[in-house]
């Protein structure tokens, strides 16, 4: 009995506890937040002078990352709760460069942690009005019960004014609030009455309570809003976190890939391509001597070999080749296709006048335009094809059209699919537009990092 009475007893402690935290919560919210509401839009309002406007918002976007620190761990304080920071610095450039400008100016994180700023001071209003109804609705209660014995006050007021004269007296003791009117005269005639409320009366004992349980059920409400925001838009599961990150994994995986390419390509290279020359030159001296020997059943045999040998080192040539070929890593996206497209049995126009991307990116799209070309070639029954890649500074777009048959579809064969696939993994959007008849159509859009 003992041990429910204390169980009892550490709940409705807990639950005392955690509503004053929330209450405190709340009520340091509004003026944290109307001094930031003051601060940011007068930033954002500063463009009298341009120069100076820009400065002042590159601060401010600046300063939104201690914003978040500081919103974070007030409310992991207050509230108990274990929001995480984001897990990097927001910034890497200098405040006074380019690329610091541009790198603020653009940062998701900062722009959402002013809207946060927007967002929670309109709930912080309503947050000030709950939590004073709250602490206002408890301390009346404790003035019905007797707790809080108000002293007595009593006073006098003389009105003479807009032909309205007369007195009232007013008397403030711990049990009653009485006014009364001492003649007043108006044109019509005198008014003489009074007004009194006890509080210890049943309706206001009732309003009270009312206004209690209202105040107790919306206050952690409002609070859990309040975290909720924090955690949306500040925290390191905030919406430009959920973008940053779903950016870095593409990015990570691109260069995976790259650097799976480049290894395979170092093991073909060194490895098997280098035990197959091996390979065929003693296939090749064996050849001879068998000849000598006038064995013609060994020296066909073995004949046959070193031609194997020497079509094995062709597919793994052109293998390395597709991986990522030397005239690519030389010449560029422009010159590789070119070669590429010369040993098309069709016509391969290639227009591809942009600024080298990352090698990373410039291998997917040069992967991208080999399946093209390949898909042509095996099913199109086309006579030209063109490829043509611009950039804006920020995407790139890669249009591939071809004069054959039509009728592509995604989900038939392998190729479209692995064409799609590399565009995703570039974090890119693939259209297909393949009418029965042709011409084929094929738009990428990747961007340029």
């Amino acid at each position: 009995m003992k041990t429910d009475e204390k169980n009892s007893f550490k709940r409705a402690y807990q639950f005392v506890v955690r509503r004053l935290r929330e209450i405190f919560y709340i009520l340091s919210s509004f003026p944290i937040l109307l001094a930031l509401f003051v601060v940011v839009t007068t930033a954002l309002s500063t463009g009298a002078f341009i120069p100076l406007a820009v400065i002042v918002i590159l601060v401010l976007l600046t300063a939104m990352e201690f914003l978040a620190i500081f919103e974070i761990k007030r409310t992991n304080w207050l509230l108990k709760s274990g929001i995480e920071q984001s897990h990097e610095k927001w910034f890497t450039e200098k405040f006074f460069s380019w690329e610091g400008a541009k790198e603020r100016a653009i940062s998701a994180r900062s722009w959402l942690a002013i809207a946060y700023v927007f967002l929670a001071f309109a709930l912080s209003i309503l947050g000030l009005v709950v939590a004073l109804l709250a602490l206002t609705s408890v301390v009346c209660l404790l003035v019905i019960v007797g707790v809080i014995v108000l002293n007595p006050m009593s006073g006098t007021f003389q009105i003479n004014e807009g032909g309205f004269t007369g007195g009232l007296n007013i008397n403030l003791d711990s049990n009653n609030f009485q006014a009364h009117f001492l003649g007043f005269d108006v044109q019509e005639g005198p008014i003489d009455g009074s007004f009194n409320w006890t509080y210890s009366s049943p309706l206001y004992l009732l309003l009270s309570i009312l206004l209690i349980i209202v105040a107790i059920a919306l206050v952690p409400v409002i609070a859990k809003w309040q975290k909720e925001l924090v955690v949306k838009f500040l925290s390191a599961r905030s919406f430009a976190e959920i973008f940053y990150s779903s950016d870095r994994r593409r990015k990570t995986a691109v260069n995976v890939g790259s650097q799976d390419r480049s290894r395979i390509e170092r093991d073909l290279h060194d490895g098997v391509q280098a035990r197959l020359t091996i390979s065929g030159i003693e296939i090749d001296r064996a050849r001879q001597l068998a000849e000598k020997s006038e064995d013609k059943e060994l020296a066909e045999t073995l004949e046959r070999a070193a031609l194997q040998t020497a079509h094995a080192m062709h597919e793994i040539r052109n293998l390395v080749k597709g991986l990522r070929p030397a005239l690519l890593e030389k010449g560029g996206l422009a010159a590789a296709l070119n070669s590429l497209g010369a040993q098309q049995e069709f016509t391969v126009k290639i227009n591809a006048e942009i600024e080298r991307p990352s090698a990373e990116i410039e291998s997917a799209l040069y992967l991208i335009c080999s399946e093209a070309m390949t898909n042509v070639g095996r099913h199109a029954k086309a006579s030209s094809m063109s490829i043509d890649i611009k950039s804006n500074g920020k995407l790139i777009t890669l249009d591939i059209v071809d004069n054959g048959r039509g009728g592509a579809k995604e989900s038939e064969g392998t190729g479209l699919k692995n064409m799609k696939d590399r565009t995703d993994s570039l974090g890119g959007e693939f259209i297909l537009m393949s009418p029965d008849g042709g011409p084929t159509k094929i738009k990428i859009i990747v961007p340029c990092e």
